[in-house]
């Protein structure tokens, strides 16, 4: 289990990416099925049936099992072997082009179906990523056809280079605008849920006090702490009041919930006695293992349990169904720059317990009383 970050580096199941993977899977069989079906009218071009054949069928193959994972297990679908092996491919299809038919036909052997292998490079690395994948595919095809030194040759290639190394870039830039919309507007949702919840008690509490009461001093003191939780929701530009530490850490858990649609149980039978400086380090921990359940694990729900521990502290147990991992043959450089390192800054300890298809539990162990005393 590794940090989530903007590189896409291992993408979860989310809403989002199971709806691009599906979009790609559709189109990357369609692109095989017109290919094939041009290869089948044209059939008297074949000049070596045996190897067109024969990446057809391969092409066919990785076609079918990449959808089927896009809607079975997207973090098969997206894996960096999955892309690898689809760029292999379609740089074998690009390279056999001029080699299984005649040149005079009227379509490429394989048709588009070379250029899915950038969108997917793309969506699961970034631009770069798909800019560098187009350029393998231009490199295939400038081998399977040879250098052409004439000018038509010299601008048919840039041309057909360009295409590839375009779209792996685009197809990359774009997903990662989307993916940061909604980003954005899952933190609205948080916002919205939490002031329709304001709203309908504390915030109509506050404005009866201030319409009701003679007491100046508890009319400016609702006043002031109106003003607060409006900030506290981004109804005001004011500053950010301080919070219960218990909603400092359901805020950071639902954040990472619902951008990964995962069904977030609680379970609080002793709520937290934290400093608000610990429980933002805390907090950001639970919501980044919250995060790596959903983006690493595939999982569909998680259960966050806290309770004392005998010495007077806190334990926070996070719990997911996903599909867990081997800890032994994990890099954990990202778990402790992003889960162990704050809770550690906040005087606790965190333990892993995890295993391939058994999900993953993570147990947060912090003392109340923090370094550095109250915020």
């Amino acid at each position: 289990m590794t940090a989530a970050t903007r590189t896409n580096t291992a993408p979860g199941a989310t809403p989002l990416l199971r709806v691009v993977a599906t979009g790609l899977g559709v189109f990357r069989l369609t692109m095989w099925a017109w290919a094939t079906t041009l290869v089948i009218v044209e059939r008297d071009a074949l000049i070596r049936a045996t190897p067109a054949w024969a990446l057809l069928a391969a092409a066919g193959a990785l076609s079918l099992g990449l959808l089927w994972a896009a809607r079975r297990r997207i973090a098969a679908a997206l894996a960096p072997v999955a892309v690898l092996a689809e760029l292999l491919v379609g740089g074998l299809i690009l390279a056999a082009d001029p080699n299984v038919m005649e040149r005079d036909t009227i379509h490429t052997f394989g048709s588009a179906w070379p250029v899915t292998g950038t969108l997917a490079a793309g969506l699961v690395r970034g631009p770069a990523a798909g800019g560098l994948a187009g350029l393998w595919l231009t490199i295939a095809r400038a081998i399977g056809a040879g250098v052409d030194p004439s000018v038509a040759g010299f601008l048919g290639a840039l041309a057909s280079g360009s295409l590839f190394v375009l779209t792996g870039i685009a197809g990359g830039w774009m997903f990662r605008r989307l993916q940061e919309s909604e980003d954005a507007i899952a933190e609205a949702k948080v916002r919205e849920s939490l002031a329709r919840e304001l709203h309908d008690g504390v915030l109509q509490t506050l404005a009866v006090i201030q319409r009701r009461s003679g007491d100046p001093e508890l009319v400016g003191l609702a006043r002031d702490q109106e003003k607060d939780l409006r900030a506290l929701v981004g109804l005001t530009g004011a500053a950010r009041p301080e919070q219960d530490p218990a909603d400092v850490l359901r805020r950071h858990a639902d954040r990472a919930a619902l951008r990964w649609d995962l069904d977030l149980q609680w379970a609080v039978v002793t709520p937290p006695e934290l400093t608000l400086e610990a429980a933002e380090l805390v907090g950001g921990a639970l919501g980044e293992i919250v995060n790596n359940a959903g983006k690493h694990g595939d999982a569909g729900r998680v259960t966050v349990f806290i309770d004392e521990t005998a010495d007077g502290g806190i334990q926070i147990e996070v719990a997911d169904d996903g599909a867990g991992f081997d800890p032994s043959a994990t890099d954990e450089r990202g778990l402790t720059r992003s889960v162990r390192q704050p809770v550690a800054e906040a005087g606790g300890s965190v333990a892993v317990d995890a295993a391939p298809g058994q999900g993953t539990t993570v147990i947060l162990t912090v003392p109340t009383a923090v370094p550095g005393g109250p915020s």
